[in-house]
């Protein structure tokens, strides 16, 4: 018999998970994600959840697996485009993550713009791009201009790069 609403037992077993994941109970964590894709094996929070569990148990060969079948089924979901990236970014593959940070920020309905911002210089920085990394912490703030991480991080480009000015302009306009 089918489940009347997957969608909505996803969601709770999703909570469930996630909750047990925070406070490190991984095996009723899993328990309740895999039973959430059970419910709901295409629906993209699920498929993100349990790469999230398997990211945080150290499968990151299980994490990606997932996270490339997702980003198939639902190629212009900014979320699943963002988590991705953000996953391949960890792993130093800069490039590739790049690129999907920008597909998601590309995406009509997708509203977290500003994180994928913020997350697409993240990776910059780690990727020695510190002028990409400007230049996307500068595209997140003008989404979000009370983003302190992105705040804080293009004022400290901006002492790295000797544009004092700025840079003391932008903390006195975040103080305020």
């Amino acid at each position: 018999q089918k489940d009347p609403d997957p969608i909505g037992m996803a969601e709770s077993r999703i909570a469930l998970g996630l909750g047990y994941l925070e406070n490190g109970a991984m095996i009723k964590a899993h328990d309740n994600l895999q039973q959430a894709l059970t419910h709901a094996p295409d629906y993209y929070r699920a498929q993100l959840s349990m790469a999230h569990y398997y990211e945080r148990v150290g499968e990151n060969g299980k994490a990606e697996d997932i996270y490339q079948k997702s980003a198939r089924q639902h190629p212009k979901n900014g979320n699943v485009l963002n988590n991705y990236g953000t996953f391949l970014c960890k792993k130093g593959e800069y490039d590739k993550a790049d690129r999907l940070f920008n597909r998601a920020i590309e995406q009509p309905y997708y509203y977290l713009i500003p994180a994928s911002y913020e997350n697409a210089a993240f990776c910059a920085l780690k990727a020695g791009e510190n002028v990409k990394a400007q230049t996307y912490f500068t595209r997140a703030i003008d989404y979000d201009p009370h983003r302190p991480k992105s705040v804080l991080n293009l004022a400290k480009l901006e002492i790295d790069t000797g544009n004092y000015t700025q840079a003391r302009l932008r903390l006195m306009r975040f103080h305020q």
